[in-house]
């Protein structure tokens, strides 16, 4: 046998220390593992893994709600709090607003009446200078139709909601909404959005609000809180903000249907309303036609005798003298009702521009503005200067006391939702509503008849009564 260098006799030597260590190594990792019988019964435990899992994580993370803007998440209790410093995304852009300024004439209208202190006439419901508006927007097929339903239409569906005082049963009806007609809409018709909307709770309420919807909120991305106080009176604020909402929002909404959680929607029916030219009453059943896009105020005339302020203290609608004096309210102007209207984007926007005016100058506002606690007037006040024309109603969107049809669109249930979600749900999935005449209530009263339907109604264990009111 050879001898080896000098060398290879150094390094042979170290690799086989380093062997040697190894199995060192290994014999004491397998000797520790070994389960052994204690020596000791004081022997302390070896110290729990800490739960470090990913889903832990997430389930102890606050959950967050998209808040004012689009796009906008806060944590839960952030976006319920009234006093909360404005956010930088919050405003909007001034080119968002170009189109569609105020054109000063309520103020004029307002001067007047108070010169005359006596009643607007009825008329056609429109300022006379706001006339000029025809030749801007043109009621030609070219000029307010002009993409096809289906390819370009994209609709915002606001549903407005309640966040707090009454939030398990607004809770119940969204619940029951995602269940029934929304989830129709999320599995057959990705051109559509829906947003439930809710307001800010006062702040002793803040934390069980946040409570209650924090579940809520973690499991659903479809709810939107907006700035303001969750009241009645204040659906306007809720309103106006969910327009601006839309139009900060960068998903190219070309229609907002503001409705309410006690409605069933069918998207397919909403989006025929859109076959139809400003005087037509019943969408066409063509899927070729193209979509009206501008000029877009659409809903229910359910007081065909126009606005009238209320005096009655024991009415739902009361509006006291002194927040509305007489020679400040627009008699008998006309107006779709608030459970559901929809809107084309340039509506939308000259609506979202004239109010937002009149709160910076309050001067030039018109004398309504202040003390019209009641969204649906006041949309379908400015909305019809910008139209240039009386509101009309359409068969699309039925009232809670009249009857349904294949074309209907936003059914009113009122008092009855959300029971009947399912049952109407299952008329949709069952082929049922496309028939010429379909049933839509269980209650008992005479379908048709407001007065029917209204003593039914009030007579209802826990429902607060309509009052003295007309249709």
């Amino acid at each position: 046998m050879p001898m080896l260098p000098a060398q290879s006799v150094k390094f042979a030597s170290l690799a086989g220390a380093v062997l040697l260590s190894i199995a060192l190594i290994i014999h004491l990792h397998l000797l520790g593992s070994r389960s052994l019988p204690s020596t000791s019964s004081s022997a302390p435990a070896r110290p729990a893994l800490p739960l470090t899992s990913p889903l832990v994580d997430i389930a102890r993370r606050p959950a967050r709600i998209e808040f004012s803007v689009a796009g906008l998440f806060l944590n839960l209790e952030d976006a319920l709090t009234l006093d909360l410093t404005l956010q930088d995304k919050e405003y909007i852009p001034i080119s968002l607003l170009e189109q569609g300024r105020p054109a000063g004439t309520f103020g004029a209208s307002q001067e007047a009446s108070k010169s005359q202190k006596a009643r607007q006439p009825s008329g056609n419901g429109v300022l006379s200078s706001m006339l000029h508006r025809r030749n801007h927007i043109t009621r030609t097929k070219d000029s307010v139709i002009e993409q096809g339903v289906g390819s370009s239409v994209k609709i915002l569906i606001a549903v407005t909601s309640e966040c707090c005082s009454n939030s398990s049963k607004s809770a119940t009806r969204r619940a029951e909404a995602r269940k029934t007609w929304a989830r129709y809409i999320w599995d057959n018709h990705p051109d559509a959005d829906i947003k439930f909307v809710l307001a800010q709770p006062p702040a002793h309420e803040r934390a069980s609000a946040v409570a209650s919807l924090s579940s809520e909120a973690s499991k659903h991305r479809d709810l939107l809180v907006i700035r303001g106080l969750e009241t009645y009176k204040n659906l306007p604020n809720k309103s106006l903000r969910l327009m601006r909402y839309a139009l900060t929002s960068p998903a190219g909404y070309t229609h907002v249907l503001k409705t309410d959680d006690d409605c069933y929607i069918r998207y397919p029916a909403l989006a025929a309303t859109l076959q139809q030219l400003p005087d037509d009453t019943i969408p066409p059943k063509n899927p070729h036609m193209q979509a009206q896009m501008r000029a877009v105020y659409k809903g229910c005339l359910e007081n065909p005798h126009g606005f009238f302020a209320l005096r009655n203290e024991d009415s739902k609608w009361h509006i006291p003298y002194e927040d509305m004096p007489d020679w400040a309210v627009p008699w008998q102007r006309k107006y779709l009702a608030g459970w559901g209207y929809l809107l084309s984007m340039d509506v939308v926007r000259y609506i979202v521009n004239a109010t937002s005016h009149w709160d910076r100058a309050p001067d030039q506002a018109p004398g309504w503005y202040a003390g019209l606690h009641w969204e649906d007037v006041l949309v379908g006040l400015v909305a019809s200067e910008y139209t240039a024309e009386e509101p009309q109603d359409n068969a699309a969107f039925v009232a809670a006391w009249k009857g349904c049809s294949s074309s209907t669109a936003v059914r009113h249930l009122d008092v009855e939702a959300p029971q009947l979600f399912q049952e109407l749900y299952r008329m949709e999935l069952a082929g049922e509503w496309d028939a010429e005449s379909v049933k839509c209530s269980d209650g008992e009263y005479a379908v048709e008849d407001y007065w029917s339907w209204k003593g039914w109604r009030d007579g209802l264990t826990g429902v607060q009564a309509l009052g003295d009111v007309g249709r």
